[in-house]
């Protein structure tokens, strides 16, 4: 099972809002290339989209489903790389400090890559979903300041004393 844990600066409702987006995945997920299609229940437990994820000109067309969402604490999925198998991916966040805890861990959840799963693959998931951390911060702390700059007085607004 592959741990990775990192402090975003975004706020919590922030970092939820990247996950409750299925649109956004492709560009936290690393090595995935498209969001195909997207249940509009996202993230209720049982809903899907479909992606297509790939390195070089290999291309695997899966899809991804909700197994418990509790945001904005906690996400978990199943992402299929068929016919290689299925993970289960968690998010764990918390709020730190006006920032973000979040944890990711992944693990095989079914298929044949449960039997080539090993420490070595630990570590490189875990790499990989260091930077995909690296990625939901950016966008988390983009999401975070559009949505403060909308709440904003606008330069002709009347302020009262």
């Amino acid at each position: 099972m592959a741990v990775t844990r990192r402090r975003l600066a975004a706020p919590i409702d922030a970092v939820a809002s990247v996950f409750a987006d299925p649109r956004t995945y492709d560009g936290i997920v690393v090595g995935s290339r498209r969001i195909r299609w997207f249940d509009p229940n996202w993230p209720a437990v049982g809903s899907r989209f479909d992606h297509t994820i790939g390195f070089g000109p290999i291309t695997i067309l899966d899809h991804t489903e909700v197994l418990s969402e509790e945001l904005p604490e906690r996400l978990e999925l199943a992402a299929g790389i068929r016919p290689l198998g299925v993970f289960r991916v968690e998010f764990r966040l918390a709020p730190d400090a006006g920032g973000t805890m979040v944890e990711v861990v992944e693990e095989p959840l079914s298929g044949p890559i449960t039997t080539l799963w090993s420490p070595p693959a630990d570590a490189l998931t875990a790499k990989r979903n260091d930077v995909l951390l690296g990625r939901l911060d950016h966008l988390a702390k983009d999401r975070h300041r559009v949505r403060t700059l909308d709440r904003a007085p606008g330069p002709d607004a009347v302020q009262h004393a």
